[in-house]
C-alpha cells in the first residue's frame, strides 16, 4: 500500500492560497471537478455525496459527505486521521444558532435540516493536487470504516 508519510504529503501538497489571490485557474477548476466525480463515483451509493446541476460547475472549496443517521462522526473522524487523512465539519452549530443571528427572524419550529446537517456533515480532503493514488486511498479507507 502507501507509506502514511506520502499520503499525508499528497494530502497537504496544495498550494497556499491567500484570500487576496484565491482564484483558481481554469486547470485547478477542472482538476477539482475531477476529482470531485472520482469521490462521487466511489462513495455513491455508501454515502450520501454532493452533486451539481449538469449544466454547472463547481470550485469545490470544500467535498463534504452527509453520514447515515446512526453514523458517529467524531470517531469516524479520528479514525480516518489516524489513517493521515484531514476532514473537518465547518458549521458545528447552525448558523441560525450562531449570536450573530440570534435576533434574526427564525421558524419557532426550528429549522431541521440545519439541525440534522451540522451534525451529519464531514468534509474530506480537496485540492487540486490530489493524485489518483491518494483520491483511492481516502475513499478506500473511508469505505472501510463506515463498514
Amino acid at each position: 500500500m502507501f507509506a502514511s508519510a506520502s499520503i499525508a504529503a499528497s494530502i497537504r501538497s496544495r498550494p497556499q492560497f491567500s484570500w487576496k489571490s484565491s482564484r483558481f485557474s481554469p486547470g485547478e477548476i477542472e482538476a477539482r471537478n475531477a476529482i470531485a466525480a472520482r469521490y462521487g463515483e466511489a462513495l455513491a451509493g455508501a454515502i450520501r455525496v454532493p452533486v451539481t446541476d449538469s449544466r454547472s460547475r463547481s470550485v469545490w472549496a470544500q467535498y463534504t459527505i452527509v453520514l447515515d443517521s446512526g453514523a458517529d462522526r467524531d470517531a469516524l473522524q479520528k479514525n480516518l486521521g489516524s489513517a493521515h487523512i484531514p476532514t473537518v465539519f465547518y458549521y458545528p452549530k447552525p448558523l441560525h444558532r450562531q449570536g450573530v443571528y440570534a435576533d434574526s427572524p427564525c421558524d419557532p419550529n426550528g429549522l431541521k435540516n440545519s439541525e440534522m446537517l451540522s451534525k451529519r456533515v464531514l468534509s474530506l480532503p480537496m485540492h487540486a493536487y490530489l493524485d489518483e493514488d491518494t483520491q483511492d486511498y481516502i475513499c478506500t479507507q473511508l469505505l472501510k470504516l463506515l463498514g
